[in-house]
């Protein structure tokens, strides 16, 4: 028997693949042309950033921290949280939040 999921898998990459390639090499004739993204300033800001502990909010968290922001921090992940913020000393102003149950 044929195997379902790893077909549908396969037409899934057959169909996204290329629209991957393509965005690569716009971006990259974008960064040939000398055309570069928009770098902003936050440094008198603060940055809400729920579900920080891990993922995409973890690096969202240290992006905006990179650029300078205040974050207030906010997680039910509380060994998440304290590993990001021991990983991390070195971030600004850090307001930590967490759920009780």
């Amino acid at each position: 028997m044929i195997d379902l999921f790893g077909f549908i898998r396969f037409l899934i990459n057959l169909t996204l693949y290329p629209f991957a390639a393509t965005f690569l090499i716009f971006y990259r004739c974008l960064q040939w042309l000398g055309l570069q993204p928009t770098i902003y300033d936050y440094q008198d800001n603060i940055v809400l950033i729920t579900g920080s502990a891990n993922g995409f909010g973890r690096e969202i968290a240290i992006a905006f921290a990179k650029a300078g922001a205040s974050l207030a921090l906010w997680d039910v992940d509380d060994v998440g949280m304290k590993f990001l913020l021991i990983k991390k000393k070195n971030l600004r102003k850090i307001l930590y939040c967490n759920r009780k149950s």
